[in-house]
């Protein structure tokens, strides 16, 4: 079995000179990096009593110290390769940190664990 949230982290770590993490970073100023968090259920679907189909949605944020606009297309790039719906990002300069923000809130379609084929053992 796979998780859906670690295979994009996994995914969004291919992107070079930022580190992704899930749910929460350690405060260090000085690193640049991102975050993906599940907020909850985005929508369910259900039919005959039980619920046949799910949307999580995920909060996406980074930390960067430059301004560069190009961490926009690297990482909805990776979203995009995911299938992941998201909404334009928010861009905030964090005065206490020096640092931008750039976050996004996305949508996962389906199960969290996929079959992968593997054995768990």
């Amino acid at each position: 079995m796979s998780n859906m949230i670690d295979r994009l982290i996994d995914r969004l770590n291919e992107i070079e000179g930022i580190e992704f993490v899930r749910d929460a970073w350690i405060n260090d100023e000085s690193v640049t990096h991102g975050v993906v968090a599940m907020t909850g259920e985005a929508s369910g679907c259900w039919a005959d009593g039980r619920m046949v189909d799910q949307a999580f949605r995920l909060r996406l944020a980074i930390y960067v110290k430059d301004g560069e606009d190009g961490w926009l297309d690297a990482v909805q790039a990776v979203l995009d390769d995911e299938d992941i719906a998201y909404t334009l990002p928010n861009r905030s300069y964090l005065y206490d940190a020096d640092t931008v923000e750039w976050e996004w809130t996305c949508t996962l379609y389906g199960p969290l664990e996929v079959d992968d084929g593997e054995d768990g053992d």
